[in-house]
């Protein structure tokens, strides 16, 4: 992990909408390309903007199913 990077961001119109610009180091230091998925929060007065790791997201659903497969009776119990 890189640290922490703070930069100035800014806007520009793109259509109807806005697009916010990345500069080359950010972009770099997060691996994103122009076919990268983004996952975007709001959260209050902040915009989050993370890269999603498809292949992490899917296997972390693969190991959720065969929990729940394997344990979903104690999890329902344990819920209770």
């Amino acid at each position: 992990m890189a640290g922490v990077v703070a930069r100035d961001g800014q806007l520009v119109r793109h259509g109807d909408d806005l697009a916010l610009i990345l500069d080359a180091e950010v972009l770099e230091q997060l691996h994103i390309d122009p076919d990268t998925s983004l996952g975007i929060v709001v959260d209050g007065d902040s915009l989050i903007v993370t890269v999603k790791d498809t292949e992490h997201e899917t296997k972390l659903h693969q190991i959720m199913e065969e929990m729940n497969k394997e344990y979903g009776e104690v999890f329902r119990r344990l819920a209770e």
